[in-house]
C-alpha cells in the first residue's frame, strides 16, 4: 500500500518535472524516488489513457529531465562545431561512422577495439568518447545517484599508455585542444570555483587542469587521468579507459602477461563499478605491431575479438580509408602482391608467378603508389600501410624454414 501511494505521488512529480518545473529536482519527495518508483511512475503516465498521442510523445521526448539539468546531445549533435568547435569540421567520414555507430543508444556494444592501418584517426576516435561520456556525465543531475555510486567515489576517465609523455601526446593533446577551442567549454583556474561557475554559466560545461585527482576536472566531481602503470588506476572508480599502443609495451621490457592484465583490469574495474551500462566503456587504440609476442595483436588478428558481441572491432589498409593519398592506383588500379606473412614466414614482396604458393588471404593487393616503401622497409610498411602485424625486425630468425633445413633426417 505504501509503495502503490509513493508511485502515485511520483508519477504527479515526474509530470511536472518533464514539463519543465525544475524546482522538483530539488525536493525530498522527488531524491528520496528509487529506480524502480520512477520506472513505474513512468508507465503509469504513458499507460494514463485520458492522455492524447501527442501528450504521451512529449512526455517521451522530455524524459531526459528526468536525470539531466540540461538536454544532453546525441551523437550525431556533439559531432558538429556546436560542440567541438572547428575540429569537428576535419572529422574523417570512417571515423564520424565508428563513433555513431558505437554510440547509438541502442548499439550492443560497450568496447572499441582499433587496430587499423596509420593514419585512421584512432586516437582521436578515443579522445571524442572519453569527452562525450563526460560532457553527458557533466549535464546529469547527480551522476552519482544514477548511478548507484557512493558519495565519496569521484568518478574517473583513464588514458593510459606505455609512458606518461605518450598518454599525455596522443590521448590528452586532443582532448586538451577540443576544450581550448569549442565555445561550449569554459576553463576556470581554481577547482573550488568550479560548481560556482557552472551556475553562473549554466549552457557550459566547466572545467579545471587544477584539480587534485588527474589532469583535467569537471564538475559532479568528473576526472580526466593519464597513467602508465597498472598501480594507477587502483582503487578509483573508473567508468572508462583508453589503452593506447599497448602491443608496444613489449618494447619498454613489459611482459606479454602483464600487457593482457593491464586491459583486462582496465575492463574488469570497469564493470566492477558499472556492470555493461550504457558509457561504462573501455577502448583499445592499437597499431599493428607483432602477432606473434604481443596478447593484443593476437587477440584481434586472430579472430578472437570479434567473437565478443561487445567489441566493435576495427581493422583497415591505408588505402581502404584514404584512396585520395592513391593518385596512382586511383587512375590505373595498378597494385603489386605482397605476403602479410604468418607465425612461420616473415612477409614478402611477390613475383606474379609465387603468387599461387600462398592463401589468398594471406596476400595485400598494395597500390602502386608506396611499392618504394615497401622496398625500402618491408614489415614497417605492411603494418603501416596494409594494417597487420607484420613482426618485429629485432628477431635473430624471423623465418622457421631456415631454422628447419639446418636439421637432416
Amino acid at each position: 500500500m505504501e509503495d502503490t501511494k509513493k508511485i502515485i505521488e511520483a508519477q504527479y512529480l515526474l509530470k511536472d518535472l518533464i514539463s519543465g518545473d525544475h524546482d522538483i529536482a530539488n525536493r525530498d519527495d522527488f531524491n528520496s524516488m528509487s529506480g524502480t518508483n520512477i520506472k513505474e511512475a513512468l508507465k503509469l503516465i504513458v499507460d494514463n489513457p485520458l492522455l492524447s498521442d501527442n501528450q504521451k510523445k512529449y512526455i517521451i521526448m522530455n524524459i531526459w529531465r528526468i536525470h539531466y539539468r540540461k538536454k544532453p546531445p546525441s551523437i550525431q549533435e556533439f559531432l558538429t562545431p556546436k560542440w567541438l568547435g572547428a575540429t569537428a569540421l576535419s572529422i574523417y567520414d570512417h571515423v564520424r561512422k565508428d563513433l555513431e555507430t558505437f554510440w547509438d543508444p541502442f548499439s550492443p556494444y560497450r568496447h572499441m577495439v582499433l587496430a587499423p592501418a596509420i593514419g585512421y584517426g584512432k586516437s582521436f576516435e578515443c579522445a571524442v568518447s572519453v569527452l562525450y561520456i563526460n560532457v553527458h556525465l557533466n549535464l546529469m543531475r547527480d551522476p552519482k545517484k544514477f548511478f548507484g555510486l557512493n558519495k565519496a567515489s569521484s568518478i574517473v576517465s583513464a588514458l593510459i599508455s606505455f609512458s606518461l609523455e605518450k598518454a599525455k601526446q596522443v590521448l590528452l593533446q586532443p582532448f586538451y585542444q577540443i576544450l581550448l577551442t569549442s565555445s561550449k567549454f569554459k576553463r576556470v583556474r581554481k577547482e573550488e570555483t568550479l560548481s560556482i561557475r557552472q551556475k553562473e554559466y549554466p549552457d557550459k560545461i566547466i572545467w579545471t587542469s587544477a584539480g587534485k585527482v588527474g589532469s583535467f576536472q569537471f564538475t559532479n566531481d568528473l576526472h580526466i587521468i593519464v597513467a602508465s602503470e597498472p598501480y594507477q588506476i587502483l582503487g578509483l572508480t573508473l567508468i572508462a579507459g583508453v589503452l593506447s599502443e599497448l602491443s608496444f609495451f613489449i618494447e619498454r621490457g613489459v611482459s606479454a602477461e602483464t600487457i593482457w592484465g593491464i586491459y583486462n583490469d582496465t575492463k574488469g574495474r570497469i564493470y566492477s563499478r558499472f556492470g555493461n551500462q550504457y558509457f561504462a566503456s573501455s577502448f583499445l587504440d592499437s597499431s599493428p605491431n607483432d602477432m606473434e609476442v604481443s596478447p593484443i595483436d593476437k587477440y584481434i588478428f586472430s579472430g578472437e575479438a570479434v567473437k565478443n558481441s561487445l567489441n566493435y572491432v576495427v581493422t583497415s589498409s591505408h588505402w581502404a580509408v584514404h584512396p585520395s593519398k592513391y593518385p596512382i592506383w586511383q587512375k590505373t588500379k595498378e597494385t603489386f602482391p605482397v605476403f602479410r606473412g604468418n607465425g612461420a614466414q616473415p612477409p614478402r614482396m611477390l613475383m606474379k608467378e609465387e603468387i599461387e604458393n600462398y592463401s589468398i588471404t594471406e596476400i595485400y593487393n598494395v597500390p602502386i603508389d608506396v611499392k618504394q616503401n615497401f622496398i625500402d622497409s618491408l614489415k614497417k610498411s605492411v603494418k603501416d600501410y596494409c594494417g597487420w602485424p607484420s613482426g618485429s625486425d629485432t628477431k635473430l630468425f624471423d623465418d622457421f624454414n631456415v631454422i628447419e633445413q639446418s636439421f637432416t633426417n
